[in-house]
């Protein structure tokens, strides 16, 4: 077979694996997973060149991590076990594949990575499609600096500034690197399920959310930074009134 017909192949059954587990997370975006696809089926068509060192286990971990990286972006879901056993998994699939194609061909092959696409369709299937819908793309503005993350419209963030009454959006203090105000902070005391706690809060010059590349100017907002990592697998919350802007 041709190193073309595998490249081929290959990039078949990467699109269907690597699509079906970044749509079940929630990370689809159509140049990424395009490229995360590349990326594995010109690795497969090394592999076939020069199956030494290429083919080394290290460099195949490797090559699977860079993997899931591309597909996150600068997303601000965190990489999740389940991303690295489904990306695992196709390998594995991947290598079935291979297998069947020395034995029966093309058709052999294209029938196992259908079906291997459909089982990580079907395993991700009971993903709640509602994190999907509620996720939204965030671009804090202080002053000339500006960060943008991905958040998750939590209905049960209802916490409000006292003073002004404003909401609270909540971010982990690693997203809001470079755009954090000298000053104008103010603690504010929340409680959740796991306990009561205090945050340092600032109010930014604009916020901005939407999906894609369409944004919109949300209502004034306080922006909460959590020293620890938020629970879940989000690493900010809007606030619930950001449902009715989306």
């Amino acid at each position: 077979m041709c190193l073309e017909t595998y490249f081929a192949v290959n990039l078949l059954a990467d699109l269907i694996l690597i699509g079906a587990v970044s749509r079940a997370l929630g990370l689809f975006r159509g140049r990424r997973v395009l490229a995360a696809g590349g990326l594995c089926a010109l690795y497969a068509v090394l592999c076939a060149a020069r199956p030494r060192p290429w083919a080394a286990p290290p460099l195949q971990l490797a090559m699977l991590l860079v993997t899931g990286l591309i597909i996150a972006g600068r997303s601000a879901v965190r990489l999740r076990g389940e991303v690295i056993l489904s990306l695992c998994a196709g390998a594995l699939i991947g290598s079935g594949v291979a297998a069947s194609m020395s034995l029966a061909g093309i058709p052999a092959a294209l029938l196992g990575t259908i079906a291997g696409g459909a089982a990580i369709c079907a395993l991700f299937a009971a993903h709640p499609p509602g994190v999907k819908s509620y996720q939204i793309l965030v671009r804090i503005i202080v002053e000339r600096r500006a960060v943008c993350f991905t958040a998750l419209v939590d209905t049960g963030n209802r916490l409000r500034e006292p003073v002004t009454g404003l909401p609270v959006l909540i971010a982990e203090a690693g997203l809001l690197k470079g755009a954090l105000p000298a000053q104008g902070f103010r603690t504010l005391r929340y409680g959740a399920v796991g306990g009561d706690g205090v945050m340092a809060c600032f109010r930014p010059t604009s916020v901005w959310i939407g999906r894609g590349a369409r944004m919109k100017r949300a209502p004034d907002a306080w922006v909460g930074v959590s020293p620890d990592p938020l629970p879940g697998v989000f690493r900010a919350l809007a606030p619930s009134v950001y449902a009715l802007y989306i």
